[in-house]
């Protein structure tokens, strides 16, 4: 699932652009971003534990996935803005998803 919308991190004069997400929903379900206006992507954790899901009208619906960084994406945000404080499983938010199902 595409998602056009994104996230802008900021400190001091550095900004990072996450955008573009794009949902997998495979057995392991996933979530990547694209780094400002780069072809690269990080992804980040999603946790479905506590997410409500059903289907209604034909749109499938998927309430309050947790977002969180992975290693790699603290890894590479770390770098970006010259620290060390960001970590694996830092939350980030909430996802919310809508899907027509045809």
């Amino acid at each position: 699932i595409d998602h056009s919308g994104g996230i802008a991190l900021t400190a001091g004069a550095t900004r990072v652009e996450l955008k573009n997400f794009r949902i997998n929903i495979t057995g392991s379900p996933n979530l990547t971003a694209q780094v400002g206006d780069s072809s690269t992507r990080v992804p980040l954790t999603v946790d479905l534990s506590a997410a409500r899901t059903g289907i209604s009208n034909r749109t499938a619906v998927v309430r309050g996935a947790k977002v969180a960084l992975s290693a790699e994406s603290a890894a590479a945000l770390n770098t970006a803005f010259g620290v060390s404080a960001l970590k694996a499983g830092l939350p980030l938010g909430t996802a919310d998803v809508r899907a027509s199902v045809q």
